[in-house]
C-alpha cells in the first residue's frame, strides 16, 4: 500500500510505475488465499476456489461503493490513510493463521 502513497504524492512516469505495483501488490494475495482454502476443503477444490473468487469479487464491489462515499466525505489522501491501517491491522491478523504442516484442524478451532 506505500505504494499508492507515492502514487499520489508524485506525478508523471514515477506516479504510472507507482500505480502498476499497487495493482501488483493488490493481486499478489489471491494465490495464496486460494491455496489456504484448498487445504481446508481439499475434497472440494473447484467449489471452494469458485467460492473464494466469488466472494473476493463481490465484496470488493460492496466496499468500493462504501470506500468511495467515505472518500467523498473525508478526501482521497485521508481514506488511503484508513484503507493503510486496515491493512496493517489485517497483515497482523494474518499471524494467526495456522503454519502449513501444523496440526490444527477444523474441529480443534473453538468459536466464541
Amino acid at each position: 500500500m506505500l505504494a499508492v502513497m507515492f502514487f499520489l504524492m508524485t506525478t508523471g512516469l514515477i506516479q504510472g510505475i507507482m500505480f502498476v505495483l499497487a495493482a501488483l501488490s493488490l493481486s499478489m494475495s489471491n494465490s495464496s488465499v486460494l491455496v489456504i482454502a484448498s487445504e481446508i476443503f481439499p475434497e472440494n477444490l473447484i467449489l471452494t476456489n469458485g467460492l473464494m473468487m466469488g466472494l473476493a469479487a463481490g465484496l470488493s464491489g460492496a466496499l468500493l461503493i462504501i470506500f468511495g462515499v467515505f472518500a467523498e466525505q473525508v478526501g482521497l489522501y485521508n481514506t488511503i490513510i484508513s484503507l493503510n491501517i486496515l491493512l496493517l491491522l489485517a497483515s497482523a491478523y494474518s499471524l494467526l493463521i495456522p503454519k502449513r504442516g501444523s496440526k490444527c484442524r477444523l474441529s480443534d478451532l473453538q468459536y466464541a
